[in-house]
């Protein structure tokens, strides 16, 4: 002790000494602790993705995955670039679902035998998050599969977060306008390891963290529809499917005339519903042609609306995606042309898988 700290020796007393060694170290701590919760992820976002099994040349790629964060996800973007390539690029990708984002990638090249990718997510803490990175390798078919039946009749948009953008992607070929990002919207330089060191960057998102590299794992993602591809981001079509998927008319007709309040009911199946599980809610009215509005509230922030018009059966039916462990969905129907006595409001919560 007394070669590490020779000057302890001008306390006399044991307890002196043991106060000094303990402020000593309490100084030390004190100046590590902000380093050690930085390497530490506090960010809860999770990701889902199942990597198509190849592509083919000359063809737009469709990504989707799914990404949730308990405090909201504010954007997520796809990053990639073919093999061999030493920076990234990226595309936006839009929420088409509840937790689901899809994103186009432009079309490869004969000579790319090998693209690589990963997702990134900004949570509205401010936390960057990004995914393993994925390979698919290119297979010379006639026909492509299902994730490259994309219309290619618009310019497609990507995006670079160097300081000087190249005027074409390498390895692809395509209608491509390249875009510059902002120093603030530069999350790809936040996450790291997405350029080389050598490369020109003037600056990342000053106010965002990383949070680290988060595992996707694998998901059976349903099919969002194709990409529509606007200027500056993607933006899904299908509209009605990502608001709720309305698919009663309004009709002018006047509704039928009431049942007894108490004969009319309404349920959903599953009745426990496991996390990422859809939920089919049903009304009966027990007569036809009438007109059931509905909505619902999750506690992940989704939501959604739409009108049916009761069939033969004389009951409407509608989904509602799935959702992370915890979230509660508050659901209400009514018959407005019924009254106020014809609404009802459950909630139901999905639990663990």
């Amino acid at each position: 002790m007394t070669r590490i700290m020779p000057w302890i020796k001008q306390f006399r007393s044991a307890g002196e000494k043991s106060l000094i060694i303990f402020m000593c170290l309490s100084l030390v701590l004190s100046t590590l602790a902000p380093a050690l919760m930085a390497a530490e992820t506090s960010a809860q976002t999770n990701m889902r993705h199942t990597a198509p099994k190849y592509f083919v040349p000359e063809h737009r790629i469709q990504l989707e995955a799914q990404v949730s964060d308990p405090s909201g996800i504010e954007l997520v973007r796809c990053y990639f670039k073919s093999a061999g390539e030493a920076d990234f690029v990226f595309v936006p990708m839009t929420n088409t679902r509840r937790n689901n984002f899809a994103g186009v990638l432009p079309a490869p090249s004969r000579s790319t035998e090998q693209i690589e990718y990963l997702f990134l997510a900004v949570n509205a803490n401010n936390e960057v998050v990004k995914s393993q990175t994925f390979v698919i390798n290119q297979e010379d078919k006639d026909k492509a599969p299902a994730w490259q039946d994309i219309p290619a009749d618009s310019e497609i948009h990507v995006s670079m977060e160097l300081d000087q953008v190249p005027a074409d992607v390498p390895g692809f070929t395509d209608n491509i306008a390249m875009n510059a990002v902002e120093s603030g919207a530069r999350f790809g330089v936040v996450a790291g390891g997405l350029y080389q060191l050598t490369s020109s960057t003037s600056g990342s998102a000053a106010a965002a963290t990383t949070a680290g590299t988060v595992s996707a794992s694998a998901a059976g993602i349903g099919t969002a529809g194709a990409v529509a591809l606007g200027v500056g981001a993607a933006a899904a079509v299908g509209g009605a499917a990502a608001a709720g998927g309305s698919s009663g008319g309004g009709g002018s007709s006047p509704s039928p005339d009431p049942v007894d309040p108490q004969t009319w009911s309404s349920w959903h199946v599953p009745s426990n519903p496991v996390a990422g599980q859809d939920v089919t809610v049903y009304v009966r009215v027990n007569s036809l042609g009438v007109k059931v509005d509905y909505s619902w509230q999750g506690t992940d922030g989704w939501s959604g609306s739409g009108t049916e018009i009761s069939d033969n059966s004389g009951q409407i039916s509608f989904v509602i995606e799935g959702a992370d462990p915890g979230v509660t969905d508050t659901v209400t129907v009514s018959v407005p042309a019924w009254g106020p006595s014809y609404t009802k409001t459950w909630t139901y919560t999905f639990i663990p898988g």
